[in-house]
């Protein structure tokens, strides 16, 4: 029974769905991991046809990983209104450059995926307003345990980000997720994001109150 799916460094894109590539592997109905990273899945493509990727993976799909992929927001926001929001545990964006639009369109994939785990979403360009939009979600995220925003442009963003865990931590349901990873630190990634001195500090005193292992600038 095939579970991993690795397509990575193929020079594929989605409008390729449909040929003899996807449709055999896709049938799969094992399938829990699916990578393609590296690709250019974007190229001489459109959102319909990365639409129809997403809505034809099996729903035993729990992880994704689209690194280096070309994509951009529209295809994100592709993802968020998949079937895939039901049964995702971890999702890789990373290294996209998505821009400054990302933040809200990663908003709406965590507020759905109510099982995500692990959302890597570094190198994507994202600044201070997309940071407050995740912020708001992250309030409520009681699944999550790993959050990578390294490498983007959040700057002061990132006090928004601090300010929603230790929300989410004082809530009775934080509490009880506190509870539940039984000593596994939620880890938050924020490194070369351009934090002043005061920003980290602010950050640290926010996040000491928490359970959360921060990796930032020194």
């Amino acid at each position: 029974a095939l579970a991993l799916l690795d397509l990575r460094f193929n020079s594929l894109h989605f409008g390729d769905y449909g040929d003899h590539i996807w449709n055999p592997l896709l049938d799969a109905c094992t399938l829990r991991h699916i990578l393609l990273g590296s690709n250019e899945l974007l190229a001489d493509s459109t959102v319909p046809s990365s639409a129809a990727f997403f809505d034809n993976c099996p729903p035993s799909t729990s992880s994704l990983h689209l690194s280096n992929c070309w994509i951009d927001p529209p295809l994100l926001s592709s993802l968020a209104s998949s079937h895939l929001t039901s049964s995702l545990v971890h999702l890789c964006v990373a290294h996209n450059r998505l821009g400054s639009d990302s933040g809200e369109a990663l908003a709406d994939i965590l507020a759905k995926c109510k099982s995500l785990v692990s959302l890597d979403a570094r190198d994507n360009a994202i600044r201070e307003r997309g940071a407050t939009a995740l912020s708001q979600v992250l309030r409520t995220s009681f699944s999550l345990l790993f959050l990578d925003l390294g490498c983007n442009d959040l700057r002061d963003g990132v006090v928004h980000i601090a300010g929603a865990l230790e929300t989410l931590y004082v809530s009775e349901e934080g509490k009880a997720k506190a509870k539940q990873q039984r000593g596994h630190l939620f880890s938050l990634v924020i490194d070369n994001n351009r934090l002043s001195r005061d920003t980290l500090a602010q950050v640290h005193d926010i996040l000491a109150r928490c359970p959360v292992q921060i990796v930032m600038d020194l």
